[in-house]
């Protein structure tokens, strides 16, 4: 909140009966609305400068009753005597881009469903074309890996070309280079929500992952809708989590806000190192298991079924010789 200097003070006005006073010029309040809730800071102030202007009013009613002039003030200048001190509010980083929203808020939800889906479809084509059985535990880790970042990387272009078309402006901040800037903290952000889901479905299966989906949308969605700040303490956790940083990116690069992108992307590389490490564990353990459960190394029970499909086709081979004499 600022004050204003001006050279007519309000006990000056009064007895002058100065009509270019406006008691609405001489208090500013300058706020900086947080996230996409463009109405949660503005009342409260709003609220409590009203009560303080009440206040002085009734507390400068006997100063204007005792005055000599009165009468001229009430016809010259009535708003002094009705409301002796007011204020004007100033949005600093006004909310002007209304579809930032969906990128924000809404479209953090779609791209967690998007990055749900093309780990559905890995899965899926995993156990169609045998690869988990064929393949070895280093090649079907690279497999995973590669397939994942491959998708997302696409993916998030196309979402942030989506906001892109939708003039969404990107250059306001950082320039030429806000597009980008933007498309990365998407494909980052895709790759820390998905890479968690990857490194799970190992251990819960297509069964059990989208109980877990449930619960890593609530944990994410519940720290974006307000602010952290005005929430109970349990929701400190919001800080670390994936949606969280992603937004306060992308309002740094449409709005202009405070420059946290190195921040943001640094939490996002955490999730992403994290899973990283998870899913090669997980999937040696579910290898490990299956190799103990079929009590053969898969080696040798390839090798034998090679085997016995060489003597199949010898068998073969002579029932047709004979055949044929």
């Amino acid at each position: 909140m600022a004050l204003r200097p001006s050279q007519f003070t309000l006990t000056r006005h009064v007895t002058r009966s100065h009509s270019m006073f406006n008691v609405a010029s001489k208090t500013w309040l300058h706020f900086i609305p947080p996230y996409h809730s463009r109405n949660l800071i503005r009342p409260s102030f709003e609220t409590s400068l009203a009560t303080i202007s009440q206040s002085f009013a009734l507390q400068s009613v006997n100063q204007l009753v005792s005055s000599s002039n009165l009468t001229s003030l009430l016809s010259i200048s009535p708003q002094t005597a009705i409301t002796p001190i007011w204020f004007t509010t100033n949005n600093i980083l006004p909310f002007d881009v209304p579809v930032a929203s969906a990128v924000t808020f809404v479209g953090l939800i779609y791209q967690l469903i998007l990055s749900f889906i093309i780990v559905m479809i890995g899965y899926a084509a995993r156990e169609v074309s045998g690869l988990n059985k064929y393949l070895t535990l280093r090649s079907l880790i690279t497999t995973r890996f590669v397939s994942l970042i491959a998708a997302y990387f696409f993916i998030s272009l196309f979402y942030s070309l989506l906001s892109l078309a939708y003039q969404v402006d990107f250059n306001r901040k950082y320039g030429a280079s806000g597009f980008v800037i933007f498309w990365m903290v998407n494909w980052a952000g895709m790759l820390a929500v998905g890479l968690a889901l990857e490194a799970l479905i190992t251990i819960l299966t297509p069964n059990f992952i989208p109980f877990f989906l449930i619960f890593w949308i609530i944990i994410n969605v519940s720290v974006c809708s307000s602010p952290i700040e005005v929430l109970p303490n349990v929701f400190r956790y919001g800080y670390a989590t994936p949606f969280y940083n992603i937004s306060h990116a992308i309002r740094s690069i449409v709005f202009g806000t405070k420059n946290s992108l190195g921040l943001n992307f640094g939490v996002l590389i955490v999730w992403i190192f994290i899973s990283s490490l998870t899913m090669p564990m997980f999937q040696w353990f579910v290898r490990r298991r299956a190799v103990i459960a079929e009590g053969t190394p898969r080696y040798k029970a390839a090798s034998v079924q090679v085997a016995c499909e060489g003597e199949k086709r010898e068998v073969c081979d002579e029932t047709n010789g004979s055949r044929s004499q």
